[in-house]
């Protein structure tokens, strides 16, 4: 599932062929095995937090539906995190991000691990990798088409400007404040998405209930004020029911997590403006209502939006 855009990184190599022994599971492996090195920080960063652990045990992992292997060694020195992780699929952008993802939640469950034990709020960033080709790359998560759905109404507007506007809404709302950050994490950890983007739709129909309402009757004024109708609003709240309720692992397809981020994006932008504009409705001329028969996968038409 193809979850991150890392910019400027393709990866092109030719790798020496060779057999690969798992020395975890016993199995011996017949693919050609490409090397990434990646290395990062535990945050808060050294000297606030200078963690050493060398002995973390190797991994090895498998997805028989995507095809990738991987072989994965880690070591923290001072907070400094160094991974080498052998890899069957190198050629392509795609591969990279699968490999990435997979090594960010190796990396980040070491960590929570730690964390835990010591009762510390600690993180972690990748920031480099030197892949097969051996030429070293910055990493950046980033989806350059949720930045064109935040544009609003004003594709023109200027970032400083457009930047205090939603800054003064986000800050004066403890509620939103948490929702957005909800969004943001669903990108920077995928498998949040379904969950996240759950939450962000639900805070911002309670936000928007006029006080003393039902939560039902604060869908149809959430549809109402913002253009959306009701299926539309549906597919991302039942996409985080399963992991919202323990399934947390193979919840969401990459089709619906890509689908999921996008509608709840452009669900936060819509608010955005609706508040810019007075908590008053979206004009339809400038804000189409949004609607989900373009998606291809058919459903019955859903009643209102309800536990």
């Amino acid at each position: 599932m193809l979850v991150t855009v890392v910019l400027g990184l393709m990866v092109q190599t030719r790798p020496r062929k060779k057999k690969r022994k798992s020395r975890m599971s016993g199995e011996k492996w017949g693919f050609v095995m490409a090397l990434f090195r990646f290395y990062g920080r535990i945050l808060p960063p050294a000297p606030i937090v200078k963690l050493t652990l060398k002995n973390i045990p190797r991994i090895h992992w498998e997805d028989k539906e995507l095809g990738l292997v991987l072989d994965v060694t880690m070591s923290f020195v001072d907070s400094e995190v160094i991974i080498s992780c052998e890899s069957n699929r190198y050629s392509s952008a795609e591969d990279f991000s699968e490999v990435y993802k997979r090594v960010f939640d190796m990396a980040r469950a070491a960590i929570d691990c730690c964390a835990y034990l010591e009762g510390s709020g600690l993180g972690i960033v990748l920031e480099r990798v030197i892949p097969p080709t051996g030429v070293q790359q910055n990493i950046l998560v980033q989806r350059a088409d949720l930045a064109k759905l935040a544009a609003g109404s004003e594709a023109t507007q200027d970032k400083g400007s457009r930047f205090d506007e939603l800054y003064e809404v986000t800050v004066s709302n403890p509620s939103i404040l948490l929702a957005l950050n909800d969004l943001i994490a669903s990108i920077a950890i995928s498998h949040t998405a379904g969950i996240n983007c759950g939450r962000v739709v639900e805070t911002i129909r309670e936000v928007m209930t006029p006080e003393g309402e039902d939560r039902k009757k604060g869908w149809v004024y959430m549809r109402q004020k913002l253009n959306i109708d009701t299926a539309y609003l549906k597919f991302i709240t039942d996409v985080s029911t399963a992991p919202r309720h323990g399934k947390r692992v193979g919840a969401i397809s990459r089709h619906d997590y890509d689908e999921t981020i996008n509608r709840a994006w452009t669900v936060m932008t819509r608010f955005f403006e609706y508040k810019k504009r007075g908590d008053g409705p979206l004009p339809i001329d400038e804000f189409p209502v949004l609607s989900h028969a373009h998606f291809a996968r058919r459903q019955p038409a859903p009643e209102d939006i309800e536990e």
